[in-house]
């Protein structure tokens, strides 16, 4: 996933070096002017004080290794499983609205790609991870900012049998935003897929191309939003590897590159 800044009129451009289908899928807020948490967007511990919600606290440690049933759940499964992460690897056992980790499929067993999906426990829908695949040798992880659910849980599965890990970055305190804080968006939206012609652009983007994508105010975003949170994933027909580059609109474009491949 990807923390994105907003140009001017909450847009991103997305210059090209291939023909490729972009989607993207909001997955959170990040920094924000001033915005509230939506309800039911705070933890089991929202008790805290009006304007410290939102905030960044680095925590480190692996949560979840289905290897050795490390989180409670043991072996490879296509199923939902259920985490807590309130209380363990320097999270607290109260506010915390939300944790970002690092979600990674060990050495999947299918050949053609695999998706890892995550939601707060007993969300109606979930949120898209992590495109994995390519066989044995396709170990592939991602950030993910995933909200926890009034009861400080979230739910994890893969698309294939495959064994995950889930290692900690840090957590989002909860209560009412601060100027500058995280809020969570509790259902995924996409805002973007050149597939179906949702939103810009409408076809597949041509090599080289500069696609400019309006985002603030949609898919549940202020329109004052500064910046978001996204999983842009590249539905790629081309075997060879090659880039994307999201800025915001009204900024020189950075020497920032997001490789992909084929799977």
């Amino acid at each position: 996933m990807l923390v994105m800044s907003l140009g001017s009129g909450g847009r991103a451009l997305f210059p090209q070096v291939v023909r490729l289908l972009l989607l993207a899928l909001v997955a959170a807020m990040l920094p924000v002017l001033a915005v509230l948490v939506p309800a039911g967007a705070s933890s089991a511990a929202a008790a805290v004080p009006a304007g410290t919600g939102g905030l960044f606290v680095p925590a480190t440690g692996r949560l979840v290794d289905t290897r050795s049933g490390l989180g409670g759940h043991t072996g490879a499964s296509t199923a939902w499983r259920t985490y807590s992460p309130l209380g363990k690897v320097g999270i607290p056992s109260s506010g915390v609205s939300a944790i970002q980790v690092t979600l990674t499929v060990l050495t999947p067993t299918t050949t053609g790609a695999g998706l890892v999906n995550f939601r707060p426990t007993g969300g109606a829908s979930s949120f898209t991870a992590l495109v994995y695949g390519g066989g044995p040798g396709g170990t592939a992880g991602n950030t993910a900012i995933i909200p926890l659910s009034t009861t400080g849980q979230f739910d994890v599965k893969t698309g294939t049998s495959e064994h995950l890990l889930v290692d900690v970055q840090g957590y989002f305190t909860a209560g009412q935003a601060a100027g500058g804080g995280y809020v969570p968006l509790l259902e995924p939206a996409r805002i973007v897929d050149s597939r179906t012609r949702l939103g810009p652009p409408l076809a597949k983007l041509a090599a080289g191309s500069t696609t400019t994508v309006p985002i603030a105010g949609l898919g549940g975003i202020p329109a004052d939003a500064s910046a978001v949170f996204v999983n842009l994933t590249v539905v790629n027909t081309s075997a060879n590897p090659n880039y994307v580059t999201p800025f915001p609109a009204d900024q020189p474009r950075p020497d920032l590159l997001m490789a992909y491949r084929k799977c």
